[in-house]
C-alpha cells in the first residue's frame, strides 16, 4: 500500500468526504422511502438533506489548496 499524507481534520477533503457519504446515506433513505412511506424515514431524509447543505455552505468560503501533483503537473 502506498503511504499518503495525513489529511488535517479541517481540510476540505474531509468535508467532501463526508458530502459523500450523506450523499450515499441519502440515496439509501429514498429507496427505503419509495418502498415504503414512512414519516420517520422522511425526517431522515430531510435532516441528512440539511446537513448536506451545512457541509456544501462550509465549503464555499474555502479555496481548495493545490496539492503537490498539481503544481508539478502546471510547471
Amino acid at each position: 500500500m502506498a503511504y499518503s499524507e495525513p489529511i488535517k481534520s479541517d481540510s476540505p477533503v474531509v468535508k467532501v468526504r463526508q458530502i459523500a457519504r450523506l450523499a450515499q446515506l441519502i440515496l439509501d433513505l429514498r429507496n427505503e422511502y419509495e418502498q415504503r412511506s414512512r414519516p420517520d424515514t422522511l425526517r431522515q431524509l430531510k435532516q441528512r438533506a440539511a446537513e448536506l447543505n451545512a457541509l456544501a455552505q462550509e465549503l464555499e468560503g474555502e479555496t481548495p489548496q493545490p496539492s503537490e501533483n498539481q503544481e508539478k503537473g502546471s510547471k
